[in-house]
């Protein structure tokens, strides 16, 4: 099995799946958490929310293998 073929298998787990869906969120969580645990931020409340909402949206804009977005690998 080549990298290719592991990053396609990813990349159509996270585009595809229920278990991707959930992995995708707990990212956000996990990016907000940092941020407001280990920086000097002090994020407002509001903003570590958008984060945890935005991030599997970004994700999945910036994935190839999903097509909801208008793009599709070819």
């Amino acid at each position: 099995m080549t990298i290719k073929n592991v990053e396609d298998s990813f990349l159509s787990w996270l585009a595809g799946t229920r278990t991707g869906s959930m992995f995708k969120i707990g990212v956000g969580a996990v990016l907000a958490y940092v941020l407001e645990t280990y920086t000097q931020w002090d994020l407002p409340p509001i903003l570590a929310m958008l984060v945890v909402v935005m991030v599997p949206v970004v994700i999945n804009e910036l994935n190839p293998s999903d097509g909801r977005y208008g793009r599709r690998r070819e």
